[in-house]
């Protein structure tokens, strides 16, 4: 990220130049300009900025923050230059709370895992016992004389291997962790391991906030030049591709994402 620091040991604060992640600390002074992401959990030092906070709170609008204002790690600073001031470094940011959350439902166990442990554990035993039961009727019947003859072991082990419980156990605890980082990439936390079980029982789901259901990213449907040179008009579309190209502000980007569609290039 393009961070840089600030320093005041020199008179009036300066920027120092860039500094690592793991460099910040409670305290530090910084400059996150327009469209890089918040490392830590900061506290705005002076003029307003516009900042997305959509990957905390899910609210795709930007935000105004104004001097004071604490900005989350996580969030993207949409429009104009951020001076803050470091309150929790990255590590123990509420970005990373976040994170540690999504690592412990990987980690917890539901009712219906712990249940299939159990189980597992009671199956181990009755596996145990009929592979016993297989090694003394193949020495009955099959006239071995010694219990190392590998006719009586070869049908015991057989029946270890095709029903190990292993499989049972492990798949239960598997699916869950599976399940909670596939619905993180998605935008969805869960916090609750039982409420991604009950949701299969769930007959009505409401949703609180608009945006929830949505990209939250700004899209162009169409642009209409007002010229009836069509040569004029590429031409128009190719210097509006060209103003927005370095523009970091989130309808600049749809406005490129749009051009680009249309197969316009700068000019």
């Amino acid at each position: 990220l393009r961070v840089r620091k600030l320093t005041d040991e020199h008179g009036p604060w300066e920027m120092e130049g860039f500094i690592e992640l793991d460099e910040l600390s409670e305290g530090q002074r910084i400059i996150i300009p327009e469209g890089e992401e918040v490392p830590a959990d900061v506290e705005v030092l002076d003029e307003a900025v516009s900042v997305s906070e959509a990957v905390i709170s899910g609210e795709p609008r930007p935000q105004l923050k104004r001097l004071g204002s604490t900005v989350l790690a996580g969030s993207v600073v949409v429009e104009g230059a951020l001076h803050a001031r470091v309150l929790r470094p990255p590590e123990s940011s509420a970005h990373a709370q976040v994170g540690q959350q999504i690592l412990d439902v990987v980690r917890g166990q539901s009712e219906r895992v712990v249940a299939a442990d159990r189980i597992a554990s009671v199956f181990v035993v009755g596996i145990l016992a009929v592979s016993a039961l297989t090694v003394l009727v193949h020495f009955l019947l099959s006239g071995a004389t010694s219990m190392m003859n590998p006719a009586v072991w070869l049908p015991a082990i057989a029946v270890l291997v095709v029903a190990c419980p292993c499989a049972f156990s492990i798949a239960a605890s598997a699916s869950m962790g599976t399940t909670a980082v596939r619905l993180v990439t998605d935008g969805v936390l869960l916090r609750n391991p039982r409420a991604l079980e009950d949701a299969a029982f769930a007959d009505v789901v409401v949703f609180d906030k608009t945006g929830t259901l949505t990209m939250g990213d700004m899209d162009v449907h169409d642009i209409d030049v007002s010229s009836g040179d069509e040569e004029r008009a590429s031409e128009m579309l190719g210097v509006l591709h060209t103003l927005e190209e370095a523009s970091r502000h989130p309808m600049a980007a749809a406005i490129r994402r749009h051009l680009v569609s249309r197969g316009v290039d700068p000019v």
